[in-house]
């Protein structure tokens, strides 16, 4: 069985997880933000509202998520958001990525 943690990544490298959450097939608002978390992990609110990955941007999108991998985990990039806020309350000016990480067998 695989512990699976959604994780997001902003195009900035700032990543944030979240327990339950599924982007959608559009953005939507209002936009997802960066907030402090249980244990101060990083989480993303309103992850509905990321949209889908465009195709034309799915190459950079996974290599942004892959930069998140570790000896434990490996990230695949699964919804982006144009207006995605960071933990500041200022948006991402390249938007950011929703993150899905997979526990390594």
């Amino acid at each position: 069985m695989y512990k699976i943690t959604l994780c997001a990544i902003a195009a900035a490298t700032l990543a944030g997880c979240s327990t339950v959450a599924h982007p959608g097939l559009v953005e939507g608002t209002p936009a997802p933000r960066i907030i402090k978390g249980k244990h101060d992990v990083p989480t993303w609110t309103n992850v509905g509202s990321f949209g889908a990955i465009r195709a034309d941007d799915d190459e950079h999108a996974q290599s942004v998520c892959a930069g998140l991998n570790d000896e434990k985990y490996t990230f695949r990039a699964e919804g982006f958001h144009s207006a995605a806020i960071d933990i500041n309350g200022e948006k991402f000016p390249a938007g950011g990525y929703y993150c899905v990480a997979k526990k390594r067998r």
